[in-house]
């Protein structure tokens, strides 16, 4: 939208960027897959700013489809880890808000973060290889 408005954007290390609390679950899951999906699509018009960490909830979603394939015993073990650890981050995370009650919560938000995000992340390849002009 501002490059239609011919407008220019420059980077600030000192900026804040506050975002508005996701109150339901369908605008959560609706601004996680976009967030996933403009990540990767930046990708392709700033590659600087490609880091590793950025590749795990790919990888983690490609694990968890095609190890089934491979063998059921290999994906039954990292389907276990994958939930112990988030539910370990859910205990942690439901701890420190002092909010014990709210444990369930967490561990929804683990793993719409984790499995829609990542799937916005490839609709970002695809959206940005269909819209890329590679002359």
């Amino acid at each position: 939208q501002l490059e239609r408005a011919e407008k220019k954007m420059i980077y600030s290390s000192d900026l804040y960027v506050y975002h508005e609390r996701k109150n339901k679950l369908k605008k959560l899951v609706k601004d996680t897959f976009y967030s996933g999906a403009y990540r990767t699509y930046g990708f392709f018009d700033e590659t600087k700013t490609i880091k590793w960490h950025f590749l795990v909830p790919q990888i983690a979603l490609l694990t968890f489809l095609l190890t089934p394939l491979v063998n059921i015993n290999v994906f039954l073990l990292f389907f276990a880890i994958y939930l112990m650890t988030v539910f370990y981050f859910s205990i942690r995370s439901a701890i420190r808000a002092k909010a014990p009650h709210k444990f369930y919560l967490a561990v929804a938000f683990y793993f719409v973060y984790n499995f829609v995000y990542a799937f916005g992340m490839f609709y970002g390849y695809y959206k940005a290889l269909k819209d890329k002009d590679f002359d």
